[in-house]
């Protein structure tokens, strides 16, 4: 099984196993930091934002790409809770994995009932910018090396969910050190501390 990619339109139109499960591992290895919805291409498309400063466009819907992706990563969106025991509801942060927390932001104004919604991951780049856009209820945010993307909310609305955001990946992690430090195991533990005093840059 490959990946096709077309190097004139940069659409990279993810191929189907026989368990018709996506490829979704360039999302790992590459740091997916951002996907919204698109209609370019005549379709309803998504964009996604890599850490590295690429982006291309996926042949999947926004929202289908997002459960996908939860889906490889053996996550239940369904069953999701945050780390108060509240269920997820569809605007506030979904942690995916260590490495993914994402919080949903309008990017657009969708036809039908297409989504309006981008997915941003508070984890990856490691800063976020929110600067004022071209009305008092819309701004831009600035992330990794790419051009600014336009969000149909006030910047004050924003900066609140980022933070609320970085806010619960952090109590995500701070539970599952705990549960590693309450199991005991030694190999557990080093790897651990491995992982925190030689990091690979």
């Amino acid at each position: 099984m490959e990946t096709v990619y077309d190097e004139h339109t940069n659409v990279s139109p993810y191929v189907v196993d026989d368990e018709r499960e996506y490829v979704l591992q360039d999302c790992m290895v590459r740091h997916l930091w951002c996907m919204i919805p698109d209609y370019k291409s005549g379709g309803n498309v998504t964009k996604c934002y890599y850490a590295d400063g690429t982006d291309e466009l996926v042949h999947r819907p926004m929202l289908r790409l997002f459960y996908d992706l939860a889906k490889y990563l053996a996550v239940d969106l369904r069953a999701l809770h945050n780390t108060m025991g509240q269920r997820a509801s569809y605007n506030q942060p979904r942690t995916l994995a260590v490495n993914m927390t994402w919080i949903p932001f309008k990017t657009r104004k969708p036809v039908g009932k297409d989504g309006a919604y981008g997915y941003f991951n508070i984890v990856v780049p490691f800063t976020y910018v929110v600067s004022d856009g071209p009305t008092e209820q819309q701004c831009y945010i600035h992330g990794g090396h790419t051009e600014p993307i336009l969000l149909l909310h006030p910047p004050t609305y924003v900066r609140r969910k980022l933070d609320a955001a970085m806010m619960e990946h952090r109590r995500y992690v701070r539970r599952i050190l705990e549960y590693m430090r309450m199991c005991g195991n030694p190999d557990v533990l080093a790897e651990l501390y491995i992982a925190c005093h030689f990091h690979d840059n």
